[in-house]
């Protein structure tokens, strides 16, 4: 059933690979299970999904269930195949996947952070010295304790939005996976739980993985820019990425009543509070 293919995707999907598989051949519109709505994707999206679907599931005796993380490809693959009703998604639909039918409608921003320790007493490190760090060319904090370095695998949709804003990032994480460098976190919730457990560490996570582990991680400044609410509402902090419930064919009625809930103003607080900003369509 729908589980037993989200659970398979869980071990062989990461946040955004490049798997692939044929079409399926044309099928009759899927008929979802009647009681369970089940909603699934992108690590990034969970925490503050979750809420949502608590919130909701507590106002309209509803019952959305968030399984743990099936990455972005694995939604897709989920939503093509016709096993999955509603994914997650943390990257924008490629145009293959549009070719598909698949369609995405966005409704959170998160900011892409380096978080490290409470203990670093650094907060702030320009982009090319984020660079240096995952080169492994600098390799100590201002106090000369040694920087112990987590990344995210290549293919993770923070680390895309990254390639595209740091020269030089691409080729750094991809030759430190080559040479096995640093320590690789394959999931969105390994990360900050890895910087809790590593003395002065830095890894990559976001501002809703921040939120809800606070105090315990502090979020770096890059290039003196504070990733706060503001700063990536109105892309003062550049360093960013869209959330987005992804369909195929056309949303269900639940489906609808469950996105109007997280675009209301009630929803909209709630993705706040989270640390994310909310999107409109």
């Amino acid at each position: 059933g729908l589980y037993i293919l989200l659970f398979a995707l869980m071990g062989v999907v990461g946040c955004a690979g490049n798997l692939s598989k044929p079409s399926p051949p044309q099928q009759a519109a899927k008929v979802f299970d009647p009681v369970r709505f089940v909603v699934a994707g992108s690590g990034t999206n969970l925490p503050v999904t979750a809420k949502l679907a608590e919130a909701y599931n507590k106002k309209m005796g509803q019952s959305v269930e968030i399984p743990p993380s099936i990455g972005t490809d694995g939604a897709v693959i989920a939503l093509d195949s016709g096993a999955l009703e509603l994914g997650l998604i943390s990257r924008p639909l490629t145009p293959n996947e549009i070719d598909k039918g698949i369609k995405a409608i966005p409704y959170a921003k998160v900011g892409i952070v380096f978080g490290v320790p409470q203990a670093v007493t650094d907060d702030n490190l320009t982009s090319e010295e984020l660079l240096n760090i995952h080169q492994g060319t600098k390799t100590k904090w201002s106090n000369n304790q040694n920087i112990f370095v987590i990344i995210r695998e290549k293919h993770d949709s923070s680390n895309q939005v990254l390639y595209k804003l740091i020269p030089g990032y691409q080729a750094a994480i991809a030759q430190s996976i080559e040479q096995k460098r640093w320590q690789v976190a394959y999931k969105d919730a390994e990360a900050p739980v890895a910087i809790l457990n590593t003395p002065w560490s830095i890894a990559l996570t976001d501002s809703t993985e921040i939120e809800a582990r606070k105090p315990g991680i502090k979020a770096l400044r890059i290039n003196g820019v504070v990733p706060n609410l503001k700063n990536i509402a109105d892309g003062t902090y550049p360093y960013s990425k869209e959330l987005w419930f992804a369909y195929k064919g056309n949303l269900t009625e639940r489906a609808k009543q469950f996105i109007d809930f997280v675009k209301s103003e009630e929803g909209k607080k709630i993705i706040t509070v989270l640390g994310a900003v909310p999107v409109a369509d």
